[in-house]
């Protein structure tokens, strides 16, 4: 009987001294969810850690030259747009999506056609008198 007591004591002992190990690995597992910013070609964003549950209100604008942002996007497609207020719960993608920019005002491409090669626009054609 004396030893089957000094087994449970031992067993209690364990338990109440592991429990809140056990306890706090389980909570350092799930704390905590990243957002990776893929900028499609922008400049580089750190990753952001944020809490189980909790939600973010503002997201980084990227910058890439001769681009406006158009917003953060979870598909390669970029079809489905990140809402502004969103409940994150688990590691996530976050990629930017670009339009071109004009480097000279619409006006003053009037008659002009180029295109977008790389960083550089390149003039195919123009029509006009000036």
């Amino acid at each position: 009987m004396k030893a089957s007591l000094k087994l449970f004591k031992l067993i209690a002992l364990l338990f109440f001294l592991l429990l809140p190990a056990l306890v706090s690995c389980k909570a350092q597992e799930t704390a905590s969810y990243c957002l990776v910013f893929d900028t499609n070609g922008g400049n580089l964003i750190s990753n952001s850690c944020v809490s189980k549950g909790s939600k973010v209100s503002s997201l980084p604008t990227p910058q890439r030259s001769n681009f406006i942002f158009d917003g953060w996007y979870y598909d390669n497609d970029q079809v489905v747009e990140v809402p502004f207020n969103f409940d994150w719960s688990s590691d996530t993608i976050l990629r930017a999506k670009w339009r071109s920019q004009s480097p000279i005002g619409e006006d003053a491409t009037e008659g002009i056609v180029y295109e977008l090669s790389g960083n550089t626009y390149l003039v195919k054609s123009y029509s006009g008198s000036a």
